[in-house]
């Protein structure tokens, strides 16, 4: 039966995107969340066992064949215990609280505080805190007899510290000042930067002048002239501008009279 459990905080939010469980990469990708439960909540914690304990009741007969295991696997933790799974001490963010996972196949529904849809995934992050609807169930698998718990959706009802290395973007970048902005080119094709070079001193201002007049003539397509087999005729034709590697030699040698 599903129950909402208030006042939670969440870890490990794979709310959009399924992934495979931590400690089994090669298992079945599912939605996912760790549920921390402040042990100051007594009221989520009593309604937590008297679900577990309706599971248990009915795995009996839907699950483990109407014998009561001894010992059934809880899916909720002591989070101020050792790990079921190896013994090791739960986060620093699990300590005074119960722990436990709740994960589905489908994608849960996630709201905010007014029930409305959450779009913008950086709004869910471990830390946050709100409610959690969830449903407990018996399981009999490989001969592992328990109880799991199935995720529904998640209400975010205000943010909290992040857990693990979230930051913002403030906090990992520093303002960048702006680039100069791109410079126009002076009539004749030169830059800013040559144009004002070539004014500095008669001699420099001849010297831009010189080249631009050079580069003029070698980009212009030139004319020659030859005599036709026909007496008295000339024919006239367009030779082809040089090739653009020697435009750009001539350029770099005039480029660098400006500087000498």
């Amino acid at each position: 039966m599903p129950i909402t459990i208030t006042g939670v905080r969440f870890s490990y939010c794979n709310l959009f995107q399924p992934k495979a469980p931590y400690n089994n990469p090669q298992g079945e990708p599912k939605y996912s969340c760790t549920v921390l439960v402040p042990k100051t909540n007594t009221a989520a914690k009593a309604a937590i066992d008297q679900a577990v304990a309706a599971a248990i009741e009915a795995g009996v007969s839907a699950k483990w064949s109407g014998i009561r295991p001894p010992q059934p696997a809880i899916c909720v933790h002591d989070g101020d215990g050792p790990r079921p799974s190896d013994g090791s001490a739960f986060g620093e963010e699990c300590r005074g609280c119960w722990v436990f996972t709740a994960s589905s196949k489908q994608a849960p529904f996630v709201v905010d505080a007014q029930v409305q849809p959450i779009i913008d995934p950086t709004q869910v992050y471990s830390g946050m805190w709100g409610n959690v609807n969830v449903n407990f169930f018996a399981y009999n698998s490989a001969g592992k007899k328990g109880i799991g718990c199935g995720l529904n959706g998640v209400q975010k009802t205000g943010d909290g510290d992040p857990l693990g290395s979230r930051v913002t973007a403030q906090e990992a970048f520093q303002p960048v000042a702006a680039a100069p902005a791109a410079t126009q080119g002076t009539p004749g094709g030169y830059g800013t930067a040559a144009w004002a070079m070539s004014t500095r001193s008669p001699d420099c201002l001849f010297n831009a002048i010189w080249t631009r007049y050079i580069i003029s003539v070698l980009t212009s397509r030139r004319t020659a002239t030859r005599k036709s087999a026909r007496p008295g005729f000339t024919v006239m034709r367009k030779a082809r501008p040089l090739p653009s590697s020697s435009l750009r030699t001539v350029s770099t040698a005039a480029r660098f009279r400006w500087s000498t």
